[in-house]
């Protein structure tokens, strides 16, 4: 039964890390890339919930992103950035959250598991 309970309390954590570091992903994606390196005409907001919807359809390169393209317009993308480019990026940030909800998973489980076996060393680890 402990063993039961330490794999769900493992995984509550995790995918409770997961889904606040998607939510901080979601942020920077938001501040950082849309309608600076890339806007579609017809998009929804947290294009990183949506990879691959950025550009579609013609999409033209153009040297500034503006963001008052009328929707019958091709969707932009800043000159020196491909679909791919966008691609690579996203991929980093997904694993990125994935492997810092791992990490903090372990950290948080292993802390409290010294904690119950009143290991705590003077740093708290």
């Amino acid at each position: 039964m402990r063993y039961t309970k330490t794999i769900f309390s493992k995984v509550v954590t995790f995918v409770t890390l997961f889904i606040m570091f998607n939510v901080l992903m979601t942020m920077i994606w938001e501040t950082a890339l849309h309608e600076k390196v890339y806007n579609c005409t017809d998009s929804i907001p947290f294009g990183y919930l949506s990879p691959g919807g950025w550009v579609h359809g013609r999409v033209e390169t153009v040297a500034v992103i503006r963001d008052d393209v009328p929707m019958g317009d091709p969707d932009t993308i800043l000159e020196g950035w491909t679909q791919s480019r966008l691609w690579s990026i996203w991929i980093f940030m997904f694993a990125g959250s994935i492997l810092a909800s791992m990490v903090c998973t372990w950290a948080i489980v292993r802390t409290a598991q010294k904690d119950v076996a009143g290991q705590t060393d003077a740093l708290g680890f």
